[in-house]
């Protein structure tokens, strides 16, 4: 069986009714980046969050996490940056409800990027933490993120990309006068917090929920460090500044 953390189906049978909480993204080892303790049971999905904002103030700025799933990335975000103003969007109206109703220190909404209502000029910064491999080339969403952003804001993405995606996507940036300010590789890192969550962190729940929820996230994990470690994907970070 293949899964997709996208999909409701995979929401309604490994997530929803389960004690926990995990994230939609693959992971991240950044020793420089000092979580909490009550964040440990998914430190790598977390620290993916966190390190998007890595030397940047954002204090009394404002944040959009566009496809933010079951909403525990936004939550973050606020509780590590308390001043910041963080909303979460996702296109699914039941991802979103799951978010209001477990995170309460920041908002959520239900919106489509493709056709959104939020008011032009809204957003100091948007957050696309492994959700724009499914736009990358599709130029209504760099419209929509021009008219979001504020004069002058930024776009924080980290994603899963190979060649094509890569270079499409500094094209549209290109075409849509997108200034990208940089790029870091962070395969490497994605790759150790991969392995990490194979050895440590999935199976650390084995008491707390099923196992077959153990096992989709499991196998999600490995396909994706076979592709890594083939080259066929890499993980990079871009920060993107509109003009």
């Amino acid at each position: 069986m293949k899964f997709n953390l996208s999909e409701l189906s995979f929401f309604n049978l490994y997530v929803k009714d389960n004690d926990w909480f995990p994230l939609q993204n693959h992971g991240l080892i950044d020793k420089e980046i000092k979580l909490q303790k009550e964040d440990s049971d998914f430190p790598n999905q977390i620290t993916t969050y966190l390190n998007l904002f890595k030397n940047i103030d954002i204090n009394n700025l404002s944040v959009l996490d566009i496809g933010c799933g079951w909403g525990r990335g936004p939550h973050k975000i606020k509780k590590y940056f308390k001043n910041s103003d963080v909303t979460g969007m996702d296109i699914n109206f039941l991802f979103i409800d799951f978010a209001k109703s477990n995170f309460k220190n920041c908002k959520y909404i239900q919106d489509d990027l493709f056709e959104t209502k939020i008011n032009n000029n809204s957003f100091d910064f948007i957050v696309s933490n492994c959700s724009m491999h499914f736009f990358y080339d599709q130029d209504v969403i760099y419209k929509n993120i021009k008219n979001i952003l504020k004069p002058k804001g930024k776009l924080l993405i980290t994603d899963i990309w190979n060649s094509k995606s890569f270079l499409t996507f500094l094209d549209k940036c290109k075409q849509h006068n997108f200034k990208i300010l940089s790029i870091e590789d962070l395969t490497n890192p994605t790759i150790e917090a991969i392995e990490r969550d194979i050895e440590e962190v999935l199976p650390k729940f084995i008491d707390k929920v099923s196992s077959k929820s153990i096992d989709a996230f499991l196998e999600i994990q490995k396909e994706r460090l076979t592709f890594f470690r083939h080259n066929i994907n890499r993980q990079y970070k871009f920060i993107v500044q509109i003009r």
